[in-house]
């Protein structure tokens, strides 16, 4: 019996015969797809199965990282690593068509053959990002999002730092990279971008500055009351994607109808955040409310609140930190937020060892009695409280507005007379003994006012002058330091030190005005800090505290003070006198004492504090008053008559003058109470402190002080802040006929120096023995922006007489003595030989002569100093004539730094550049086998023997830098100017090696401009190590060795003594960069 078929069945079935199929069923399907079964159509729908087609030909050594399917555009991104150029790339791949095939139908024999012929293009393909600051080593995990009008991509892997790529597209769906992403020229109004990565721009924290506001009174309609604003970037509809940032002073309106204008400054325009939020913080009526009064955008330099109200904001939003992720290792999104999982904060550094050498002081301005009133002196001169201890610290600002920890700041240090003990019964009645500070305000006398006049000084202005400065009163906490020394070093388990103001007996907080009706003179007092903060962060870099790059992060510092609530010392003040009428007392009031008076003070004492008075002209007299540093025993005013000034404690007697070989004279008037410091000539900086004592008359006490005057010392920073000398080889000087011979034949008359002549067709007369010719070799440096000469100082070449007809000596020589204004810019600086003196060995004792001259020269203020961390220090170099494998010896330094103190004990240590071989190795082991500082080179040769090529000399230059660089050496670029030494294988001399043809040719002017850009661009870029920021040149006169670049005549045949044309062309290429 036959078996019946069930009509029902439905799909493929591969055991029925295809006789029987029907409708709905199917016995054999190949690469089909049924999708719908739906009645009550006759047959099912089918279609083809989708197929792969090949679309994008991966490049060679790239590596493709991941991929992510835009559905909405119909495409799919890929993403790429070329791990040979390290580049990442993002490449937007679309299929073209959803049936790739075509059918050609042929009619052949009746029988109609169906053919498929493949469609090209299948694909396209567009890069649409390609970069090198992403790090794609690892697969990074994928997000977007589409806007109104972009596409925003999320990307994290882990180790490169979250990204985010904004992309445009148009109706096409076609996408381009969104122009705030792009690298632009960061013209405020009108910007022009290129199509290249912004790397900072794509950083999920971008690297935005802190706003800056200053308020202004207007007209407006506003409240009497205080106001106070808060900023963030945000989007345009004002959500916030920084936290709220620069809470400004208390601004006080006084009177009903004022508005508020503010100024906004250090606003970023270039990161991808567009708007900022404004908020005010509104106090009326005792009571605080937040508003938000608008979205500006991040070009806008003005804000105008002239009303009350806005949007009312929680404070709970202002005060929400947004956290800093580095990196995450994955995310994911969920109701259209994302999360983050595995993340990487930034690493947390650890600035105090460096805080701790924070120097600060009090300061005061002057102000005028009603000066309060107006809303802007209020805002910007908040005084603090006298007699009244504060803490203070730093919080750094990153550049991603990420804030740091805060830093306390450290007051000062105990002294003597801080801890003198006195009777209780001086101050209470419990007859217990303790100690000054606890008692009195131990703050000095100010150690600066003001010049001008109270008048002068109460101008208000855009920003006051101080009136007063002086050093804070010690105070100390029964609570210590933390015991760990990494963080607080020798603080470490000592009692905590803030910052006690000085009372009004140190700096009164009014002055009596003669002319009432015109007010009385008012002296806000407030913190300042001393030190130079960024050379305090650069200060980290060197103990290692932080690395270079962390170092760059920090873009500025916030001042922090303490909330003092809760933990005030003074409660209250008050007016114990006329209010009419005040007069400073200049002694204490003696009803101050509530107990017996009979007892005095135990240890009673005297106190004389060190006086320093800095940054003098060279060469002026200098005059400090001593009587202002002193504090009598009972804190009288002391005058003049009341002490006995001994200027030298060491002889016997009373010594009221004082002079110091090759320094200067001291001498106290005793009248005055003026100490007169007299210098020999204006080369003097830094004379010996002078150590005085003074005896108070009326009690015997004694105390003493140091007293130290120096002179300012003019730094000079060329406008790329990049400085070059240039080396000097002397030898043209006096009687020597050296230059003479080499220069004589007609074909090299071009290279005689500008002071030269031509005597003859073959002969010249290049004797520059002269001050007049040194006073214009200074004069055309100083104009091409040369920063020092480097002398050849050879100890060998002889014995160092001017009688001994000695070159290099006439060349220092006459520039010691040269009166040129022009060495106010263009110093000497020395590079000594290795060679000896084999009458004395002039490096064996820091006594010998040639050492000693050498101390002396380097405390001229015409030496050159160059500013290390903060110090200026004499620049010497040292040559290995002959072997690459001499290095100054540590008993050659030792004793080279022990002449330069012979008369400035206290001077910093010679900054010391070793000029050695090519080598990067032997570079690293000069530094670090004699501590010398850096490395550099006398000049390169290149290929001398072959090509004499001068693209070979400055190859070998840059070759050189990049050797020292690697081998982790501080460094000075040499750059030569050439090595065409012709003339002088014309000529041998007695030194020269006969067997010595070598040469290569000086640069032309297109060469030395492209190699003085390249040594220029690479002390910029290695800031680190090349840390003095200071070039040096090969030559300035070595003519006959074809590398100098000071002027020479123009040759014309003319052989009587005339006015040559000068050829300056050289030393004008130096001038582009340089002056």
């Amino acid at each position: 019996m036959a078996a019946e078929f069930n009509s029902t069945l439905k799909g493929l079935n591969l055991d029925v015969n295809e006789l029987q199929t029907e409708g709905l069923l199917y016995s054999f399907a190949l690469n089909a797809t049924i999708e719908n079964f739906s009645e009550p159509q006759p047959e099912p729908y089918r279609s083809n199965m989708a197929s792969n087609v090949f679309c994008y030909s991966v490049p060679v050594n790239e590596k493709i990282l991941g991929h992510l399917y835009i559905s909405e555009f119909d495409k799919t991104l890929l993403f790429s690593w070329n791990s040979l150029t390290k580049e990442s790339k993002i490449t937007e791949v679309q299929v073209l068509t959803k049936d790739p095939y075509t059918t050609d139908q042929i009619n052949c024999k009746g029988a109609t053959n169906v053919s498929y012929i493949l469609s090209n293009p299948q694909c396209s393909s567009n890069t649409v990002v390609k970069t090198n600051c992403f790090n794609w080593e690892e697969s990074p995990r994928l997000l977007y999002k589409i806007t109104d009008c972009t596409l925003n991509l999320y990307l994290v892997n882990g180790l490169d730092e979250d990204r985010i790529l904004n992309f445009d597209f148009d109706e096409e769906k076609n996408i381009t990279l969104n122009q705030e992403f792009k690298q632009s020229d960061n013209i405020d109004c009108d910007p022009t971008y290129i199509n290249e990565v912004d790397c900072l721009k794509t950083k999920w924290n971008p690297i935005v500055a802190e706003p800056c506001i200053v308020a202004e009174e207007i007209n407006g309609t506003k409240e009497k009351g205080v106001y106070q604003y808060m900023i963030a970037y945000s989007t345009y509809s004002g959500i916030p994607l920084t936290g709220f940032k620069s809470l400004t002073q208390p601004f006080h309106l006084t009177e009903k109808g004022g508005g508020i204008k503010l100024n906004l400054s250090n606003i970023s325009n270039t990161s991808r955040y567009r708007f900022l939020t404004i908020i005010a913080v509104e106090t009326i009526k005792g009571i605080t409310t937040y508003h938000k009064k608008g979205v500006i955008t991040v070009n806008q330099k003005l804000f105008i609140d002239t009303d009350n109200g806005g949007e009312n904001i929680s404070i709970n939003n202002l005060l929400t930190q947004y956290p800093f992720y580095k990196s995450s290792n994955d995310f994911t999104e969920s109701n259209n937020i994302l999360f983050k999982a595995g993340v990487n904060e930034y690493e947390k550094f650890n600035l105090q060892p460096v805080i701790n050498l924070v120097e600060t002081e009090w300061v005061s301005i002057v102000a005028k009695e009603g000066d309060y009133k107006d809303p802007e002196f209020a805002n910007k001169y908040k005084s603090v409280i006298r007699d009244e201890v504060y803490t203070y610290g730093i919080k750094i600002i990153l550049d991603n507005s990420e804030l740091g920890p805060v830093f306390p700041l450290i007051g000062r240090a105990v002294k003597p007379s801080d801890e003198v003990l006195v009777a209780s019964n001086v101050y209470d009645c419990n007859n217990m003994a303790t100690q000054r500070w606890e008692v009195e305000n131990t703050a000095p006398l100010p150690y600066y006012t003001s010049p001008l006049s109270l008048p002068e000084l109460s101008q208000n202005c855009e920003c006051k002058q101080i009136y007063q400065s002086g050093e804070f009163a010690y105070w100390r906490s029964s609570e210590t330091y933390p015991n760990n020394k990494e963080i607080w070093g020798d603080l470490c388990g000592q009692p905590i030190r803030h910052f006690k103001f000085p009372d009004i007996a140190i700096s009164p907080h009014q002055s009596n005005n003669s002319s009432y009706d015109n007010g009385n003179y008012i002296f806000p007092m407030g913190f300042r800090i001393k030190s130079d903060m960024k050379l305090i962060f650069d200060e980290a870099v060197t103990k290692g505290l932080i690395t270079q790059e962390q170092r760059n992060r920090i873009v500025g510092y916030k001042l922090v003070r303490g909330n003092r609530v809760g933990n005030e010392g003074v409660l209250a003040k008050g007016l114990l006198y006329d209010v009419w009428s005040y007069d400073r007392k200049e002694e204490k009031d003696p009803n101050f004492k509530s107990c017996d008076t009979t007892s005095t003070p135990i240890g009673s004492f005297f106190q004389v504090n060190s006086l320093a008075d800095p940054n003098n002209t060279p060469g002026d007299a200098v005059t400090v008053n001593l009587l202002g540093a002193m504090t009598s025993s009972n804190s009288a005013v002391i005058s003049a008559s009341d002490v006995v000034v001994d200027l030298n404690p060491g002889v016997a007697g009373i010594q009221t003058s004082y002079l110091v070989p090759t320094e200067g004279n001291w001498v106290y008037n005793s009248l005055t109470g003026d100490l007169t410091f007299t210098p020999i000539n204006n080369t003097v900086l830094i004379p010996t402190p002078i150590n005085i004592s003074v005896n108070e008359l009326t009690t015997g006490l004694t105390d003493n002080a140091t007293v130290t005057v120096s002179y300012l010392e003019e730094v000079i920073v060329p406008t790329n802040d990049v400085g070059i000398g240039v080396i000097r080889w002397d030898l043209w000087h006096n009687n020597d006929d050296y230059t003479n011979r080499s220069l004589g034949p007609n074909q090299y008359h071009n290279r005689v120096p500008f002071f030269g002549r031509e005597t003859g067709v073959d002969s010249v007369n290049a004797s520059g023995a002269d001050q007049v010719v040194m006073d214009q070799e200074i004069a055309y440096a100083k104009e091409a922006g040369i920063s020092f000469f480097a002398f050849y100082w050879y100890f060998k070449w002889p014995a160092l007489t001017v009688t001994s007809n000695n070159n290099s000596f006439y060349a220092r020589e006459f520039f010691k003595t040269s009166t040129s204004a022009d060495k106010n810019t263009v110093k000497s600086a020395y590079i000594l030989s290795n060679t000896l003196d084999p009458l004395q060995d002039s490096w064996a004792s820091p006594n010998s002569p040639p050492l000693l001259q050498i101390g002396e020269d380097m405390n001229r203020a015409d030496y050159h100093k160059v500013l290390v961390d903060g110090v200026l220090r004499p620049l010497v170099f040292y040559h290995a004539v002959g072997s690459s494998d001499d290095k100054m010896t540590s008993l050659k330094r030792q004793n080279l730094v022990s002449a330069y103190r012979v008369n400035n004990p206290t001077a910093p240590e010679p900054y010391i550049v070793n000029l050695v071989g090519t080598s990067g190795t032997d570079a690293f082991n000069s530094i670090s086998s004699t501590k010398a500082q850096a490395v550099g080179t006398y000049g390169s040769t290149g290929n001398a023997s072959t090509t004499h090529a001068y693209s070979d000399v400055a190859a070998e230059d840059v070759e050189i830098w990049n050797r020292y660089k690697n081998a982790n050496a501080k460094l000075v670029p040499m750059v030569t100017v050439g090595y065409d030494r012709r003339p002088r294988i014309l000529n041998r001399f007695n030194y020269e090696n006969p067997n010595n043809n070598d040469w290569s040719e000086t640069a032309t002017n297109a060469e030395l401009t492209a190699h003085l850009q390249d040594a220029i661009n690479f002390v910029i870029a290695n800031p680190t190590q090349c840390e003095i920021k200071t070039l040096l040149m090969y030559s300035w006169n070595e003519h006959d060795e074809g590398g100098a670049i000071c002027p020479t005549i123009i040759p014309d045949g003319n052989y009587t003594p005339h006015t040559y044309a000068i050829n300056r062309e050289r030393l004008d290429v130096v001038k582009t960069f340089f002056g």
